[in-house]
């Protein structure tokens, strides 16, 4: 049968964290949030080539910040989008960074998705290009050998992902692409589906009034899944399973 993008509904995958082992084709920052032009870009490049398409944005996690990042520009708002659906969307990134460093968190996902994000960082230039990374670091105060002993993903965006993007820190960063501080400008409907015990995306960041007051932003809760889909609230459960 068919399948792709000239089926009734094509899937079209923008894969900017180099997942699956594919190289990157970009110099951007790909592991961190607040960049959105990957998207315009595969936007305009899909209707250019499909112009009778309508596209619906996907995503999950990263991919639904990143999402909902782009609807909330001026961009965004062509006749080709018509909405989006967002999985495990983290409205707001500074309480979720506390929580992946409290308690069990810190040993359960922290040290791992720490150690994924480092690696990322150093594979996302080839050999070649060694010098040109070591010159935009050193323009931006950035020194690797601090920046790997980071013990928690705030460590990491305060030592180099805050003055990669040329802010001060990680407050500023976290202030910077949030959301919930964006989401009042999306003007296309779009469907956010969230767990209740998601630490990764903490529930009561969508009763703040930012996500509330905007009519094209609708929410499905549900009681468990999340980024990591097997979390329980009772985290005494979870810690005995893990020991087991």
């Amino acid at each position: 049968g068919s399948s792709g993008i000239n089926a009734e509904y094509g899937i079209f995958v923008l894969n900017y964290r180099a997942s699956c082992s594919i190289p990157m084709m970009s110099k951007r920052l790909s592991f961190a949030f607040g960049e959105w032009n990957h998207i315009n870009e595969a936007v305009a490049s899909l209707e250019s080539r499909f112009p009778e398409k309508k596209i619906m944005l996907v995503g999950a996690c990263l991919g639904a910040m990143s999402a909902i990042d782009y609807l909330s520009t001026e961009e965004a708002n062509r006749p080709s989008i018509v909405g989006g659906v967002l999985y495990s969307c983290n409205w707001e990134l500074k309480t979720a960074a506390l929580k992946v460093e409290s308690g069990i968190n810190y040993h359960l996902f922290n040290k791992g998705l720490l150690k994924d994000t480092i690696k990322r960082i150093e594979k996302s230039y080839s050999e070649e290009e060694d010098q040109l990374k070591k010159e935009c670091y050193n323009e931006r105060g950035i020194d690797m050998a601090y920046v790997k002993k980071s013990k928690s993903i705030w460590d990491l965006e305060e030592r180099f992902v805050a003055p990669f993007m040329g802010l001060s820190g990680a407050d500023e960063y976290y202030q910077k692409v949030s959301p919930v501080n964006k989401c009042h400008k999306v003007k296309k409907p779009v469907v956010v589906i969230n767990s209740r015990d998601d630490f990764m995306a903490p529930f009561e960041n969508f009763n703040l009034p930012e996500f509330t007051k905007n009519p094209n932003l609708a929410l499905w809760s549900t009681a468990a899944g999340g980024s990591c889909l097997f979390l329980w609230t009772d985290c005494s459960l979870l810690l005995a399973i893990w020991i087991r």
